[in-house]
């Protein structure tokens, strides 16, 4: 075969720049440059470090995953110590055959694994440095690692966001769609926090988007098997990953089984209870080493169900767990919440107009199978989660974030049947209304990222305050606060939850190891002076916090800082050598 002169291969690779494939790169290219400019904006405007204490919590366990391949805590619940103890898992033999407390090592029995562990392997391969104390607010493991792991999470979810609006309707929903989400300040949001809603945003989508496959695969003349087995398994492994991330989101899976079941037809049982079983068995790993740490499936987690405000649940170390009186707690409880939980008003979707037209969609069929069957399994799984969330409380809302992309993705489809049925033969006029449409939804996150700027997280939490007064301890040793969570990740100690009574702190002392350091924060000291630090769950702190103490309190060095905002007592005063 002849050559083509050089010029005519140039004149192709012109042509296609210009209105072949080329000009589609390049498009592509623009848009995801100027998405990724957006969230690097976003982060330079919004970020001034954690303030959740669930993320500070994800951050320790995640170093101590990266650190020793092990899923131990730093925050030492009392609660937890109760529960290991009625369960005869409090302690364990040592190499020389001595029952050692787990306290120093003590085993993570409240959170779901899935998320730290990724956390801890992103810290290994970076080879994080945890030895450089935070300072300015920010801490370089959160910055560096924790925000762009979760931001990586956030393009992932709009990819398959894209691919799922292809599937179900057509590109210009998806187009749309996926740019609506780009703009949500709640996605944004989400992934500064450092909490587990980015990846479990993306885990949801990414099995939707796989179940969608499943059906389309089986509708397919031939009848794809293989490609139908493929991808219900690495959707159920979704859903695995989804469950691991947090437990509640286990109400996403009868919504996913229904879709498989119902999307298949006659043969969908079968597919179903392949699901299911892919399901149970790569769950059960995680559920055994709970059995063996815990004597139980879930260890302390369904038990959050009983927190309140003031954490005096977690903070026992003999909690009353009689079952009337739990029973009689969780209906109060769902009572208060389910009126909330049923307006979504703690969701997070930013935008009542699209949330609107996505409740608007149950009353409308759509002719593609597979989109009319995904919104009815969407609904059963959120049907569930709100029941979920009325009894958990507000530490649950937050995954009502997971559904998100659905939402936008329903909600634009419909804003588009509303446009057709305009029939508006003006192009710019049909162009000026999507557009307007789109900017509605970016306002939320428009208002945020103008000034005023945030300032930092004080009080309670002032990150180089924190570092000094960890400094000259010993991980080995054991401090007593009423925000360990910070103390753990910022301090990287062994850190003791504040117990509801003084008799307590004296039982951990005394029979399970010395506490060198006891350290309030406003979080106690802006209490309500009569229902809580006089008269409630405080009251017995309450003369310490004033330095008055009984001759034979084991801490008699007090200091205070922050113009008394923060009160020291330590075992003598570290500060000064």
């Amino acid at each position: 075969m002849a050559t083509r002169p050089f010029e005519s291969r140039i004149q192709d690779l012109v042509y296609n720049i210009e209105v072949g494939i080329g000009l589609q790169v390049v498009k592509i290219f623009l848009y995801v440059l100027l998405m990724c400019t957006l969230a690097v904006l976003y982060m330079a405007t919004e970020y001034s470090g954690f303030s959740d204490k669930q993320a500070m919590d994800y951050g320790q366990l995640a170093r101590n995953v990266a650190e020793s391949g092990k899923l131990n805590t730093n925050y030492v619940r009392p609660a937890s110590m109760w529960f290991l103890m009625k369960n005869g898992k409090f302690t364990y033999k040592d190499a020389e055959g001595k029952s050692i407390s787990r306290i120093d090592v003590h085993p993570d029995i409240v959170n779901a694994p899935a998320y730290p562990l990724v956390l801890g392997g992103v810290f290994r391969l970076a080879k994080t440095n945890f030895a450089e104390p935070p300072k300015d607010d920010k801490y370089a493991p959160e910055q560096w690692v924790i925000v762009p792991v979760n931001l990586l999470f956030c393009f992932l979810s709009a990819l398959f966001l894209y691919l799922l609006g292809r599937q179900l309707f057509d590109p210009r929903v998806a187009l749309t769609g996926t740019t609506i989400f780009f703009l949500s300040n709640t996605v944004w949001a989400d992934a500064l926090s450092g909490l587990e809603s980015s990846m479990a945003m993306f885990l949801t989508t990414f099995a939707l988007w796989s179940g969608v496959k499943v059906v389309t695969s089986m509708d397919r003349p031939d009848k794809r098997w293989v490609r139908a087995f493929i991808f219900l398994t690495v959707g159920t492994l979704a859903c695995v990953g989804l469950f691991l991330t947090r437990y509640i989101a286990v109400t996403f899976v009868p919504g996913f089984l229904f879709l498989i079941w119902a999307g298949i037809g006659r043969k969908g049982w079968i597919f179903a209870l392949t699901a299911l079983f892919l399901f149970l068995a790569g769950s059960s790993p995680w559920l055994i080493r709970n059995l063996k740490v815990s004597d139980t499936l879930f260890g302390l987690a369904p038990y959050s169900a009983l927190h309140d405000k003031n954490m005096t649940f977690e903070r026992q170390i003999a909690p009353d767990v009689d079952p009337p009186a739990i029973a009689s707690q969780l209906s109060s409880r769902f009572n208060e919440n389910f009126g909330d939980a049923m307006v979504f008003n703690q969701g997070g979707v930013s935008n009542a107009l699209l949330f609107s037209f996505f409740i608007v969609t149950y009353f409308y069929r759509f002719q593609r199978r597979p989109t009319h069957l995904l919104r009815w399994g969407v609904f059963i799984s959120w049907i569930l989660l709100i029941i979920c969330c009325s009894i958990w409380g507000d530490e649950t809302w937050r995954v009502q974030h997971t559904y998100l992309p659905v939402v936008i993705l329903f909600g634009t489809a419909f804003f588009y049947i509303l446009l057709d049925r305009m029939q508006i033969t003006v192009k710019i006029v049909s162009l000026s209304i999507v557009t307007l449409f789109v900017a509605l939804q970016a306002l939320p996150m428009i208002f945020t990222i103008l000034p005023p700027r945030p300032g930092n997280n004080y009080p309670p939490y002032n990150l180089g305050l924190i570092s000094f007064i960890s400094k000259p301890f010993k991980k080995t040793e054991l401090i007593c606060t009423d925000m360990p969570w910070a103390t753990a990740w910022y301090g990287n100690l062994n850190s003791l939850h504040l117990p509801t009574t003084l008799d307590e702190f004296y039982e951990v002392n005394d029979y399970h190891k010395r506490i060198s350091l006891l350290y309030f924060t406003p979080i106690t000291r802006d209490k309500r002076f009569n229902s809580d630090l006089t008269q409630g769950s405080y009251r017995s702190w309450f003369p310490i916090t004033q330095f008055r103490m009984a001759q034979d309190f084991p801490l008699r060095n007090p200091a205070q800082l922050m113009n008394g905002d923060q009160v020291l007592l330590s075992d003598y005063n570290r500060w000064s050598q």
